[in-house]
């Protein structure tokens, strides 16, 4: 393919419409509803994330904004009362305030710069009066990819460094690790074989369960292995980016474990391929104008 058709694929993604990408019915939570009604929603829906909103857009919470919270209150230990009691705190105690918004009508790269600059994972989507009317996360963002040609192997962009948690390692340790550290998912080791994946989402499930079947003693009690997904899928470090990204997307999962020769040599994430493609794109944009 030309250079010069290329660059018409790279403008013609960049100037996608939010609207065709956004998830148009998100989670919505009223600022006075409470963290134990948000933990269900974001469980029953399998969305990341919960916009809370009266009229307008007041706020958000995501996955780990709800794990950290239970963390935080729980970092010297927690009793079974205590978490039940947490999850009778209202959601606009623990939502991210008068979030940044975008509108149907802006383009992929407005997102996309604004979700790799400011390093967030999701965006809601108002309109000019700031009502809701969608969300956007990484994984909408992806699917631009299979509208692009090559676009370069993972190793390129992969994370070379793989902090990894034991089977056996207890729930909240490793959550809190995750909290700590900015971590949203963690290969899972037993003898020094990787045999699962621990993610956020799979903490919050536990969690939400938990606290929806007043059981919180699951959650307080339970090791990785209990809980941890133990799919996990590989690649080669040379497959092309809009491959890994299709996987990502059809799979609806957020990692893939880089393997060469039997030997774990990275991972790459959503993250780490939202990164690529806005480097991909205001590469070839910015050459363009030069």
């Amino acid at each position: 393919m030309s250079e010069s058709s290329i660059l018409i694929l790279v403008r013609r993604v960049s100037f996608m419409k939010i609207a065709t990408l956004m998830i148009p019915d998100p989670p919505l939570s009223r600022p006075e509803e409470l963290v134990g009604q948000a933990l269900r929603k974001v469980r029953d829906r399998g969305i990341g994330r919960v916009i809370v909103a009266d009229e307008v857009v007041r706020g958000v919470v995501s996955t780990r904004d709800l794990i950290s919270f239970f963390i935080t209150q729980c970092y010297s230990g927690c009793r079974e009362a205590e978490v039940s009691s947490l999850a009778s705190t209202k959601i606009s105690n623990v939502m991210n305030r008068d979030p940044i918004t975008v509108s149907p009508d802006d383009e992929l790269m407005d997102a996309l710069t604004i979700m790799v600059a400011r390093n967030f994972g999701s965006l809601p989507v108002a309109d000019k009066e700031r009502r809701p009317r969608g969300l956007v996360t990484e994984r909408e963002l992806l699917l631009a990819y299979k509208e692009l040609p090559s676009t370069g192997p993972v190793w390129k962009f992969m994370s070379r460094r793989v902090n990894v948690v034991s089977d056996d390692e207890p729930l909240m340790d490793a959550a809190g690790r995750m909290v700590r550290r900015g971590f949203r998912r963690l290969p899972v080791l037993s003898n020094g074989k990787v045999i699962g994946m621990l993610t956020a989402a799979d903490v919050l499930r536990s969690l939400a369960e938990s606290v929806i079947n007043n059981s919180p003693k699951n959650i307080l009690t339970a090791r990785v292995r209990d809980v941890m997904n133990r799919r996990v899928i590989t690649v080669d470090p040379d497959i092309d980016l809009r491959d890994a990204a299709s996987i990502l997307v059809q799979k609806k999962i957020g990692s893939l474990l880089v393997v060469s020769s039997g030997e774990l040599q990275g991972i790459i994430t959503e993250r780490d391929m939202l990164l690529a493609l806005h480097y991909q794109m205001h590469l070839r944009t910015t050459g363009e104008k030069e």
